[in-house]
């Protein structure tokens, strides 16, 4: 009996773990935006990316929405897109290094992109 009242207890415990979400991470990033095919980069003004569970909130880029989806968390990367799939982006973890983009779907080409480091 009691070795069935542990069991049940460590399954209950391992179970609420499992759901715990991270605490919010949020990031403080500097960049340079690439339009289309033009070679030159120009330094955009410092921005922040917040994530809280699945949400990813992106913020003081103007040319990027500001809601997006985290479709990856691994040691690695965070990795988002936007409900439509047209903008996301990705920071590695390890390095701090980010990366986003502007798609248009239609033509299949990066409009726009934002590299840059976060910390």
């Amino acid at each position: 009996m009691r070795l069935l009242a542990a069991s049940a207890a460590i399954l209950i415990l391992s179970s609420r773990l499992a759901v715990a979400e991270d605490a919010p991470t949020t990031f403080q990033c500097e960049g340079s935006l690439q339009q289309g095919s033009q070679k030159t980069e120009t330094p955009i003004e410092p921005f922040s990316v917040e994530i809280k569970g699945k949400a990813v909130t992106l913020n003081g880029v103007g040319n990027l929405g500001t809601a997006f989806s985290l479709i990856q968390k691994d040691q690695r990367f965070y990795v988002f897109k936007n409900a439509r799939k047209d903008q996301g982006g990705n920071i590695d973890r390890q390095t701090g290094v980010i990366s986003l983009y502007v798609l248009d779907k239609s033509a299949h080409k990066i409009t726009a992109s934002i590299n840059g480091r976060c910390h």
